[in-house]
């Protein structure tokens, strides 16, 4: 899955995707409706910076790398690595996307680290015995699991566009205390997770972490830890991204994903790489 959108600025670098959810500092809001008070969408203007994702505890991580005198890229690196602890559904280490940057120099770059398809995939691999698309191949397969970039992508914005006052470490440790600690859930993710119980039954490790003892989904209010993703994540703030894409870590994906009938291979994880393009106009 995709990292959800989010856009961050802040004075020399500015980060552009898109977004829903908007935490500033110092902003001002100033389109209302001449009816009775009701509240149109709003445009908000923040001179000092501001963070906007689509779940607000990765939102206020984002805000504090800013306070704290992180640029865009920092802000966007860390609110990326606690998306995927505070909004599972969509924010994962275990997916890809896009990053576009503009800098105040005038200068724009993007990072493209989509998932790629593991090497065993060839033009055969998502046809049915006829010959024909088969979608349950391509959408709900392991054969569809693409090599996971989102990990090398942010590890990439940093190194490459970091303020550097951050280390890769600094900028993960917010995602590793959220996911050690737990998170408390609230409707938005409940509701969520209520469409996808059957899915995530299915995967007893999944089960174990996103149900309760008999089956049913997590409610408002409980507590969800994931230990696991914390444990990943300390090990790629300890080593980098080589943590996640080489050795035990790596070992562990291949070997889950072929159990379940997929392709994917320690080599294609330790060959993937992020790559900066030049954006379309």
């Amino acid at each position: 899955m995709l990292n959800p959108p989010m856009c961050l600025s802040r004075r020399l670098v500015c980060l552009v995707i898109a977004g829903i959810l908007a935490l500033t500092l110092p902003a001002r809001a100033e389109d209302r409706s001449p009816n009775a008070g009701t509240a149109l969408a709003q445009g908000v203007v923040a001179h000092d910076g501001m963070v906007v994702t689509q779940e607000a505890r990765a939102a206020r991580i984002g805000v504090d790398i800013l306070r704290n005198g992180g640029n865009a890229v920092d802000a966007a690196v860390a609110v990326g690595f606690a998306l995927a602890v505070s909004y599972p559904r969509a924010g994962n280490i275990g997916g890809g996307g896009f990053m576009v940057i503009h800098r105040a120099n005038g200068e724009d770059t993007a990072i493209d680290y989509r998932e790629t398809a593991p090497a065993a995939i060839n033009a055969k691999s998502f046809l049915d015995a006829q010959g024909n698309a088969d979608p349950q191949k391509s959408r709900t397969s392991a054969l569809a699991i693409g090599v996971p970039g989102t990990v090398a992508g942010l590890a990439l914005a940093e190194k490459e566009y970091g303020s550097g006052r951050f280390t890769l470490a600094d900028l993960i440790a917010p995602a590793i205390a959220m996911a050690r600690d737990g998170i408390t859930l609230d409707d938005d993710m409940t509701d969520e997770q209520t469409n996808i119980l059957a899915r995530l039954a299915h995967w007893p490790a999944s089960a174990k972490i996103f149900l309760k003892a008999d089956g049913g989904g997590l409610s408002a209010g409980d507590r969800l830890v994931q230990s696991d993703l914390a444990d990943t994540l300390q090990a790629i703030a300890r080593d980098g991204p080589d943590a996640f894409y080489q050795g035990p870590i790596a070992w562990k994906i291949a070997a889950a994903v072929q159990a379940a009938g997929g392709v994917m291979t320690v080599d294609d994880l330790k060959d993937y790489r992020a790559i900066e393009r030049a954006p379309v106009r």
